[in-house]
């Protein structure tokens, strides 16, 4: 019966976003287990499966590899292979050889869900290549790491651009090269293109005032940081709260606030400042799990893929939200790539009101022996691949040395930070990043 039902695309829920790896022949295996065991160190916050053709991945790989899932493709309709990307959770499909195995259908709908496609140790197949039905399944392949110069005139011909291909990597000794893990890593943390109709439509309205306006009876905008300072009162305190230990710390109870922010949806549970003015995400289900006064999203990409699933989903009430991205609070970098988190724009968009005070607490920077979160012993004390630690920690320093009030800071871990910041005047020992808190 489990058969069956992964056919028509069902997969039992993954703890993490996923990573896919498809390998069409049992030689292949010994190069699925070296990249599984370093994807495995690199990535501790994501789950991955395999997918083989005609055999028992699983017996082939390592040991190292016990915490792999294998799964079968779904058969090779839109709707099964909807379903069994989502439910997945799906962030990276890794292909080996080529992609003209896979399912096509699978891997259009993994295109239009921005799921990055990556093709390693490439070889093509015998015979023609130049129909229309192969050159829009190669069309779809994000980056492709052939095992011989040769094969850079085949992909070409298949119409895929040059700078999608990566230098050759002949050797047998490993799976892909730095160049490849580079892709990896870029493509992992990328958000996801708006290319669904549905999306684009929604994305458009929202550039109209009068459809925007229209649209208001289910996702109403706030276009300027005045306009949100005035709908929360003018908070002359705002408290800060991400999710890690120290959100909890009892200190916090005898710290009066005018306005609370929070991030994503975890802490509804936990029953302690759930009463959240503005709550931080790019995430679905936080939509309806819980109610805040204002969401806020990070980029125009995610006001795009967040409102749609907003206004078509029947679980979300009618919100009010702001777009960090448009509001200027962000400053410069690619936030559409490996980003700040969700906490650190959280910081920016509270100095940006410019109060009097700013409380913070819950930043941990998953260095807190407590663990990622409370009462959380299983989580990894990591960040998730679309987030560096260098990056986090510049962008939320560089951002509290702009804010002129008076800040307090609940947490060893960023406390310590903070103090040596301040200390040094200037950054901890890294270089300048391209991220900037607005002025």
């Amino acid at each position: 019966m489990s058969g069956f039902l992964q056919r028509l695309g069902w997969v039992q829920l993954p703890k993490n976003r996923s990573i896919l790896l498809c390998v069409p022949r049992q030689e292949i295996c010994r190069f699925a287990g070296s990249l599984l065991e370093e994807l495995s160190r690199e990535q501790p916050r994501t789950s991955f499966f395999v997918v083989a053709q005609g055999f028992d991945a699983l017996r082939s790989l390592p040991a190292s590899a016990s915490a792999v899932r294998s799964l079968s493709f779904p058969m090779n309709t839109t709707p099964t292979s909807l379903l069994f990307l989502l439910l997945a959770r799906v962030r990276l499909i890794v292909v080996f050889e080529h992609p003209f195995w896979i399912p096509g259908r699978l891997l259009a709908k993994a295109y239009d869900l921005g799921i990055p496609i990556v093709v390693v140790r490439c070889r093509l197949p015998d015979g023609d290549l130049s129909s229309r039905h192969l050159k829009r399944m190669a069309a779809s392949v994000d980056w492709w790491e052939p095992v011989e110069t040769s094969l850079g005139g085949k992909l070409a011909r298949l119409g895929v651009d040059a700078k999608k291909i990566a230098p050759p990597n002949n050797d047998e000794s490993r799976a892909v090269t730095s160049a490849t893990m580079t892709a990896f890593r870029e493509l992992a943390a990328r958000r996801p293109p708006v290319r669904r109709p549905l999306q684009r439509l929604v994305a458009g309205s929202m550039q109209r005032p009068a459809l925007r306006k229209l649209l208001g009876w289910r996702a109403r905008r706030l276009e300027s940081i005045e306009a949100l300072r005035l709908e929360l009162g003018s908070p002359r305190t705002i408290m800060c709260l991400g999710n890690g230990p120290s959100c909890e710390d009892p200190a916090l109870d005898d710290l009066p606030y005018d306005s609370l922010f929070r991030v994503n949806y975890r802490w509804i549970s936990r029953g302690r400042f759930t009463k959240a003015d503005m709550v931080f995400t790019g995430q679905k289900r936080t939509l309806f799990s819980v109610h805040p006064r204002f969401f806020a999203f990070q980029t125009r990409r995610a006001e795009a893929q967040l409102v749609t699933h907003q206004i078509f989903n029947p679980l979300c009430r009618q919100m009010n939200y702001v777009t960090l991205e448009r509001l200027g609070v962000l400053g410069g970098g690619d936030w559409d790539a490996v980003r700040p988190t969700n906490g650190a724009t959280m910081i920016a968009a509270a100095v940006a009101l410019r109060p009097k005070r700013l409380i913070i607490a819950g930043i941990d920077l998953f260095e807190d022996p407590a663990g990622a979160y409370p009462g959380d012993i299983a989580t990894p004390n990591a960040y998730v691949p679309v987030h560096d630690p260098g990056i986090e920690l510049n962008f939320i320093l560089d951002t509290l040395a702009r804010f002129e009030g008076e800040i307090i800071i609940i947490g060893d871990v960023l406390q310590g930070k903070w103090e040596e910041f301040k200390s040094n005047r200037g950054r901890i020992g890294q270089d300048p990043l391209p991220y900037q808190a607005a002025p």
